[in-house]
Order: C-alpha cells, then sequence, then structure tokens
C-alpha cells in the first residue's frame, strides 16, 4: 500500500506539459527529424573523425537532419558524445552529438538551447539563450537524476517576466532527489530564479516543494506561493500518514526572489 502510495504521490506532482520530450542523459537523435545546433561553429566534417575535412562551420541554431547514429563517441562536457551523420543545405556530412541541442524552445523575444554537461558525478543542463543570429548567453543549473523534460509557460501573471522556462528534473525511482527548476526571461536576459525539491522513499517518507503562480488556482497577485510539504507512513495495518506543510508568498523584484530564505 505505501509503494503505491508513493508512485501516486510522484505521478500528481509532476507539471503537466503538452507533449513533453524526455531528455535522458544518454541521448539518441531521431533519424529524419531536424535540430537546432547548440553549440557555435559547429565542425560539418566529411567523417566522424576529429581529424577529418572541415566543410563548413555551422552557427548556434542551424538546423541539421539527422540521418544516422554513427559509433564513433569522443568524450565531451564529461559525456561520451558519438558522432551523427547529418544533412545541412542539401550537403552531407558530421556533427558530434553534444554540439546539437536537446530539443529548441522559441518565444517572441528569444530561442533557447540545451545540452548535457557533467562535472564529477554531478550533472547540469547548459542552457543558451539566442536572441538574435550567433548572439547568445549561457547559463546553466545542476541536476538531480540525469533526466527532464523542458516546457514554456508563459509569464504566469508575474509582473517584470516575460516567460517562465520550467526544467521538470523528476526522479523515476525512490529514494532519489530530484525537483523543478525555474528559469525567467526579463528585459536582462534569462535568470535560474528558483529550484525546487522533491523526494520519496517508498513506505517512509516524502518532501515536496511546489510553487503556485498568480495565474494558477489559488494564486495569488503579483506573489508566488511557496508550498512545502512534508509526509510520514506510520502504522501501515490502519494506512497511518501524518502529514505537515507550509507556505511563504514571495516576490520578484529587482531580479530575485524576496524575502530571501528560499534556494535559488
Amino acid at each position: 500500500m505505501h509503494k503505491i502510495l508513493a508512485i501516486l504521490f510522484l505521478v500528481t506532482t509532476v507539471v503537466i506539459a503538452k507533449d513533453p520530450i524526455y531528455h535522458d542523459i544518454y541521448v539518441d537523435f531521431k533519424e529524419g527529424t531536424s535540430y537546432a545546433l547548440f553549440g557555435n561553429d559547429v565542425k560539418f566534417r566529411t567523417a566522424p573523425d576529429l581529424n577529418a575535412e572541415v566543410l563548413n562551420l555551422l552557427k548556434i541554431g542551424s538546423e541539421v537532419e539527422i540521418v544516422e547514429k554513427t559509433n564513433k563517441t569522443i568524450a565531451y562536457n564529461g559525456i561520451d558524445s558519438p558522432f551523427y551523420k547529418v544533412k545541412y543545405k542539401g550537403k552531407t556530412g558530421f556533427v558530434l552529438g553534444g554540439l546539437i541541442s536537446l530539443e529548441k524552445k522559441t518565444t517572441d523575444t528569444a530561442t533557447y538551447l540545451f545540452a548535457y554537461k557533467k562535472e564529477g558525478f554531478g550533472y547540469h543542463l547548459l542552457v543558451r539563450s539566442l536572441y538574435a543570429p550567433s548572439v547568445f548567453k549561457e547559463t546553466s543549473t545542476a541536476l538531480g537524476p540525469a533526466g527532464l523534460t523542458i516546457a514554456l509557460m508563459g509569464d504566469m501573471g508575474l509582473d517584470g517576466v516575460t516567460d517562465i522556462l520550467h526544467i521538470a528534473n523528476h526522479p523515476e525511482a525512490c529514494g532519489v532527489i530530484g525537483g523543478d527548476i525555474y528559469f525567467f526571461e526579463t528585459k536582462h536576459g534569462l535568470k535560474k530564479a528558483i529550484a525546487t525539491t522533491l523526494f520519496s522513499e517508498a513506505g517512509v517518507n516524502w518532501y515536496n516543494e511546489k510553487l503556485i503562480f498568480p495565474a494558477e488556482e489559488h494564486g495569488v497577485a503579483n506573489r508566488i506561493v511557496y508550498k512545502v510539504e512534508k509526509g510520514e507512513y506510520g502504522d501501515e495495518a490502519s494506512n497511518e500518514i501524518h502529514i505537515s506543510s507550509t507556505t511563504r508568498e514571495l516576490r520578484w523584484e529587482n531580479g530575485q526572489l524576496l524575502p530571501k530564505g528560499t534556494e535559488q
């Protein structure tokens, strides 16, 4: 019973998005599908080899169509990355998979591109905001489990925010710490605003941090309701559960969440 409840809890805390794409750390780009380049001046080669002739240097955001994945890999950003055979403007060549964006998100003001990086035993998500051809800024965030989905949320009723980029970094198994990461797009660019925590250990306890934005049900005008829920299982025979919760109202001012004290 406890295991069932824990699984249901994890499922109901996932932010629902339209057709979200789950990105594992070992990405397999689909044949016949076009993807944007995360890297800038990416070397478009005649063969899957670092010593192969360079046909062209491809700019960040350029679209390439995947022909096939090769069995030639090199370490890039701490991760074994395969070369892909791709098509670009009618020509066929090879580019490194680590330089291809996981997916592309576009708003009226920017295009967002994404890639993984490994540092030590931990993983990071790199985010590049492309504001004009070859004009971009990069930010990053540490991850819990190596897997995520990406969604744009709009401004969600927050003054001074033009869009919210939501990274759902949820664990697929109990006992692993994950959560949600939010970047805010403002007139000063994209900035990581807050990261929340999600944890569940089947049959023992759970911990969940959640944000409620002004445009959502139970939202507060120009405030972010930050809610923490803690649960602990007791006597299994009587299905005993102890739950406590705390809420705070946060405000976004001058590029930061106030009052301070919440993980950012």
